[in-house]
């Protein structure tokens, strides 16, 4: 058994040191996520950095070594150890132009820009500590980007700081706990050449803050749903404990009560409990005869909401409740609605407005809710102005807001007031305080400041009837016949607009074939329009128009030719191209298929053309032999015909005839002699 005892502990231990081993590995594979680019760039590289493509070279020689601006004669940098970002300052010197009091580093100003971007790390439970110096604008700042589980960004940037226009780098830490095991990276940015438009950057760490011992201040939970506490509790490693419903005067499902109390420190993994309002009854209170605000306080405070379902007249103070739904002593729900009906004025008393001026008497009806209806000039010996009937006639009750018609006294002899100089607003009144009205207005070209009056009919000082029309005319701009620009490019255009005193307005663009690149298409106002002077006149610009280049690949030279021309393009250079493919089609094509390129572009083609092939004529070779042996047979044939037999025949001797071909020539062996033939051409 002591055997057995001693076999199963071992088995246990080493299982356990193994599962320890596990454990420091994730650990220190997760802090080597954490930080898998340098933060202090004491090698003298950015080794897990690299500049963003397309934002420019600030960063073409850093990190910077020493204290470079204490060289230029300006304030200390601040650095942690011999290397920081310094994007005033140059490293490397092949780059550079050095200061005369600079010995270790060069100078290349604020006119580069970039953006140097850190490796995505995932965010560890921890503070981020750096220092930063330079510029003080959005332009030269670093940024915190959080990225969600695909990479793009949920926001843009959720932390960012700045220098403060100066060389020296002040600390700055930011809390990345609310956000710990999600990916990041860090952006130094550097996307200003005014003045100020470095950035000064070093020794970024990470500090981990040890909670367990400590412990975490519970937080307010107060008010809040059960879910977002939960939420609240779990980032500070606090647990939810024993949850209560309690019926309270309180807004349901929210928290009124929390156990520990909000601000209290202790040990992580502690449970807080929590008591949550439900859904509980009230009486509704009596608000009858209150006045609308009170009462609505008064339901307000006992959680109930309001409703004004109408206003009835009554004798009743104005805004009195008269009757509530539910009424007083119902149970009801928190939050349910009380309609309301609230007392209104009756019936308004009609003042006695006449012998007054008609301002006054408008002034008058005004604050009894009441207004000035149609006003009718009477002549009278009585002084202008004076109200001399009113109907409805005074004592009598009406409604509120109704109207009042009044007959005004006017004076019996009138005669036209002098408007000229004036404006339309200006001449109302005037002639409305004569009893006179505006009539008809005209507009006429002059050289007086557009809007006034210059010439009336009738005339001032003709005695008019009261209510008589006055027509006035009223100066416009010099009107200006806009010429035609069409045609013309976007300077001539201007320039003839200008001459014709006309402003140059707004541009647009649009695509065109048949006209050149930055020709005026368009023009608002068509020419022959008159305007006024100064007017503006927008133009629709002609752009080059872009089509795609098809694929004519395979296709033949009529097939290509028609197809190109149905997209707006031209045949250019044709080459011929010797293979062993199929004759006439097109094999290459420039510029290519799907590039896009102007309308009426030339395409330069390569076409197929067979290979030239040397065939031997077997058939007429052979036909030339046969023909040839029939002439030597027929040859043969004639020799010994022709030829007597004394003359061959020697004495007793023998006669042998062999014939040789020797390139168009005949001869004959005569007993071992070689008897050579003429040619065949002689």
């Amino acid at each position: 058994m002591m055997v057995r005892e001693q076999v199963i502990h071992r088995v246990f231990t080493c299982v356990a040191m193994r599962m320890v081993a596990l454990c420091c590995l994730a650990f220190f594979l997760n802090l080597s996520q954490a930080v898998n680019f340098t933060l202090g760039f004491e090698k003298g590289d950015l080794r897990g950095w690299h500049v963003v493509r397309g934002t420019g070279n600030a960063f073409r020689c850093q990190p910077t070594r020493g204290d470079a601006p204490r060289a230029r004669k300006r304030e200390t940098a601040n650095h942690h150890g011999q290397y920081w970002i310094g994007t005033f300052e140059c490293n490397n010197k092949k780059n550079s132009v050095r200061h005369r009091s600079q010995s270790r580093s060069g100078i290349q100003g604020d006119r580069p820009k970039g953006i140097l971007r850190s490796a995505n790390f995932r965010v560890p439970r921890a503070f981020l500590h750096f220092r930063v110096g330079g510029g003080n604008t959005r332009a030269t700042e670093v940024q915190l980007y959080i990225h969600n589980g695909t990479g793009e960004f949920k926001e843009r940037i959720r932390f960012y700081e700045s220098g403060r226009n100066s060389e020296t780098m002040h600390e700055v830490k930011w809390d990345l706990r609310p956000y710990a095991g999600e990916t990041a990276h860090i952006q130094i940015v550097d996307m200003s050449s005014k003045g100020w438009g470095h950035i000064n950057v070093d020794y970024f760490r990470f500090n981990y803050p040890d909670r367990s011992v400590r412990g975490v201040r519970v937080p307010n939970l107060i008010n809040k749903s059960q879910q977002r506490a939960s939420g609240l509790l779990r980032s500070l490693r606090l647990r939810l404990g024993e949850i209560k419903y309690i019926a309270v005067n309180r807004t349901p499902n929210t928290i009124v009560r929390q156990n520990p109390k909000p601000g209290a420190r202790v040990p992580v993994g502690s449970a807080v409990a929590l008591y949550i309002a439900k859904n509980s009854f009230i009486r509704v209170p009596n608000v009858t005869g209150q006045l609308y605000a009170n009462a609505k306080d008064r339901l307000y405070q006992s959680r109930l909401k309001v409703d004004v379902i109408r206003k009835v007249e009554s004798g009743e103070r104005v805004g009195t409740v008269l009757t509530q739904s539910p009424r007083a002593g119902s149970k009801v729900r928190l939050g349910t609605t009380i309609s309301l009906e609230l007392a209104k004025k009756s019936l308004i008393l009609v003042p006695n407005v006449i012998g007054q001026h008609y301002r006054n008497a408008s002034e008058l009806l005004s604050r009894s809710s009441l207004f000035a209806g149609d006003i009718s000039y009477v002549d009278s010996d009585q002084r202008q102005g004076a109200v001399l009937a009113q109907r409805p006639n005074a004592g009598s009750r009406v409604k509120s807001g109704t109207a009042i018609s009044l007959e005004v006294a006017k004076s019996k002899k009138l005669k036209a007031p002098n408007l000229s100089g004036l404006t339309l607003d200006r001449a109302k009144d005037k002639l409305y305080a004569k009893r006179l009205i505006l009539g008809k207005v005209s507009r006429q070209e002059s050289e007086e400041k557009v809007g006034l009056i210059i010439d009336q009919t009738p005339q001032a000082g003709v005695a008019i009837k009261a209510n008589s029309s006055i027509n006035v005319s009223i100066s416009v701009a010099n009107s200006i016949i806009v010429p035609s620009v069409h045609s013309l490019t976007k300077s001539q255009a201007r320039i003839k607009l200008v001459s014709a005193g006309l402003k140059f307005g707004f541009v647009t663009y649009r695509e065109s074939t048949s006209h050149k690149a930055g020709e005026v298409l368009e023009q608002s106002p068509v020419a022959g329009t008159k305007v006024d002077r100064n007017s503006q006149v927008t133009l629709v610009l002609s752009k080059t128009k872009l089509v795609v280049v098809p694929s004519i690949h395979g296709l033949s030279f009529t097939e290509a030719a028609e197809k190109l021309k149905k997209s707006g393009l031209l045949i250019g250079h044709v080459k011929q191209a010797n293979t062993e493919n199929r004759k006439g089609l097109i094999s290459k094509q420039n510029p290519r298929a799907g590039h896009k390129v102007r309308y009426g572009s030339l395409v330069n083609l390569v076409i197929i053309s067979k290979k030239k092939s040397y065939i031997i004529p077997w058939k007429q070779i052979g036909l030339g032999v046969v023909g040839f042996a029939g002439v030597i047979l027929i040859l043969r044939l004639l020799t010994k015909l022709v030829s007597p037999k004394s003359d061959v025949m020697g004495a007793g001797g023998a006669l042998h005839i062999k014939p040789i071909i020797d390139k168009g020539k005949q001869s004959i062996e005569l007993n071992g002699n070689l008897v050579k033939g003429e040619d065949d051409d002689q």
